[in-house]
């Protein structure tokens, strides 16, 4: 079922040309923004951002019909839809709200989810933006790319790929710090998150600098981090080992057994990584348009209850899936 949003903007923040730019500072990684469709027939014309959502569904951002739309885990059918004002991005869910990364208005909006899920009637009502910017202005999240949250602690992390930062918040909305905190790892082009609250541990996907823009000859990676924002660890995309090599890293997660899940979206394949030695495990699909292949997968989560693995494959405009993550479970 579709809702409208309560907060309409009064007026446009920034001009398409503004925008434009605005998404520019994230390379092409986000060209995935302006992908061409021939019309709506399908549920979705282009799968960004995936989440666990409520007891039974996944959420979705679609950055082309403007909207986040809730999946059922077991049909991927539609159970509802929410229309956004502006352009979401990442989306995330805990303890009833729903967290959607607006790269129009810079913000991190915050709704509260009323209404029963998998049912008629859900809708969502606004509550605050992250760092508490006022509704209908323009936040300080240049461009608000990924959320993934500790339930346990309340911290949203959320890349800010414009400033090259992971912005840090509390579930009230409030600042708490930044990563990484010094100068050591830093982030040169990140892309998505997760986090591993079990090791306390930030994960983020980084394109790196390979053609020397900011600093020469730095290779994709994944870049791995304490709370604290202290530089622990990184999985090098220049590994000598060629077939672990990767170019375009976008989303993660890890399944609670020591596995990193990163989708590589040049490749268009799911890498699985050792945490403890940062070796390759296994690899998932390949490119193609058959059913399990994909084409430009931009982020994946497992369900943490069946164990599934869910994976958004944005070419193709569908959802892909992979029982026990891929044999792993």
């Amino acid at each position: 079922m579709r809702q409208q949003s309560p907060i309409e903007l009064s007026s446009k923040v920034f001009s398409r040309q503004q925008l434009s730019r605005e998404l520019c500072v994230a390379f092409w990684f986000l060209l995935l923004l302006t992908v061409a469709t021939l019309g709506k027939a399908q549920t979705m014309d282009s799968p960004m951002r995936i989440a666990a959502g409520p007891p039974g569904e996944i959420l979705v951002s679609d950055s082309v019909q403007d909207k986040v739309i809730a999946l059922d885990t077991s049909t991927l059918a539609e159970d509802w839809s929410f229309d956004v004002q502006g352009t979401p991005m990442a989306v995330a869910y805990a303890s009833n709200l729903v967290f959607i990364g607006n790269a129009t208005t810079h913000n991190v909006e915050v709704y509260r989810l009323q209404g029963t899920p998998n049912g008629p009637g859900v809708t969502l009502n606004f509550v605050c933006n992250l760092g508490l910017t006022a509704p209908g202005t323009t936040g300080t999240i240049r461009i608000p790319s990924d959320i993934d949250i500790d339930k346990d602690s309340g911290l949203v992390f959320v890349v800010d790929s414009g400033e090259r930062k992971v912005k840090v918040f509390d579930k009230a909305g409030n600042t708490v710090s930044e990563l990484p905190s010094s100068t050591d790892g830093p982030l040169l082009s990140p892309t998505a998150i997760t986090v591993d609250t079990t090791r306390q541990e930030v994960l983020v996907s980084d394109y790196g600098d390979p053609n020397g823009w900011f600093k020469a000859n730095v290779p994709a990676r994944i870049m791995i981090y304490s709370y604290s924002g202290t530089f622990l660890a990184k999985i090098d995309g220049g590994a000598s080992d060629t077939n672990a090599q990767f170019d375009r890293p976008q989303g993660l997660d890890t399944d609670g057994q020591g596995h990193i899940f990163m989708a590589e979206s040049l490749k268009g394949q799911i890498f699985v990584f050792d945490r403890a030695t940062g070796a390759l495990v296994k690899k998932l699909s390949s490119f193609g348009n058959q059913p399990g292949q994909l084409e430009l997968p931009l982020d994946l989560v497992i369900d943490k209850k069946t164990g599934n693995l869910f994976v958004t494959n944005n070419m193709l405009k569908r959802i892909e899936v992979f029982p026990a993550a891929g044999g792993l479970q």
